[in-house]
């Protein structure tokens, strides 16, 4: 189970609820509606672990499948798969397929779980070790393909930036990459850290989803300005 709180569902009247929307309809410019357009691929990472990518991609998600947009939650975190405890469906999608499954050849086709309306999730499953190898190979290009066909957009669910390379692995084949920055967690060096391997993986960078911001952060938290021109 996971602490988690999927408040697009759960408080859909609140002000963070409202705030994912707005984020859904900035990453709304670069999807094509219409018959024959392929699916946009938005990768969500981080520096570092705990900043909020799990959440802020579950809510995301939940969110842009609001608007009426065939969405899929691809959870390609294998060091701390939570998405099934997210939308407590747990039990029901441990009988179903998951992408660590797939990509470790044990199973040649996927059936997503529908977990909403207009929203389906593939879960990471077991842990795999040294998952890097796995995403990097063309199984899971030839899935991201595949999938482009079958959703409007794709959330890719992927660990921290610098404590392992799943996310520079996996950057280049993303139409875009969205960093979840929590200013209480990390300091701004970090976060540009992250940022400058991101690019030099091939990240198509869109922009910052600022997390966990302190009170009063806009108005007198020093190093504002910094996150803002990431």
């Amino acid at each position: 189970m996971t602490d988690i709180e999927l408040v697009t569902k759960t408080q859909p009247d609140s002000f963070l609820a409202e705030a994912y929307r707005k984020i859904c309809v900035w990453l709304s410019t670069s999807l094509q509606a219409g018959e024959g357009q392929r699916g946009r691929v938005i990768l969500l990472t981080s520096a570092l672990p705990r900043e909020g990518v799990s959440t802020t991609a579950a809510n995301l998600a939940a969110a842009m499948a609001q608007n009426d947009r065939r969405t899929l939650l691809l959870e390609a975190n294998f060091r701390n798969p939570v998405q099934m405890g997210v939308f407590q469906n747990a039990s029901v999608a441990q009988g179903k397929d998951s992408l660590g499954s797939y990509l470790a050849g044990e199973i040649d086709s996927l059936e997503t779980l529908g977990i909403l309306e207009n929203l389906w999730l593939l879960p990471a499953g077991r842990k795999l070790k040294h998952a890097e190898t796995y995403l990097s190979g063309g199984r899971m290009r030839d899935l991201l393909e595949e999938l482009r066909t079958q959703y409007d957009c794709i959330f890719l669910d992927v660990p921290a930036v610098l404590p392992v390379p799943d996310a520079m692995v996996l950057a280049g084949l993303a139409d875009e990459v969205v960093m979840v920055v929590s200013p209480g967690i990390e300091a701004p060096h970090v976060a540009m850290e992250a940022k400058k391997r991101l690019l030099k993986a091939g990240a198509s960078l869109r922009g910052v989803v600022m997390n966990r911001v302190p009170h009063g952060f806009d108005s007198g938290y020093e190093d504002y300005e910094y996150y803002r021109k990431m």
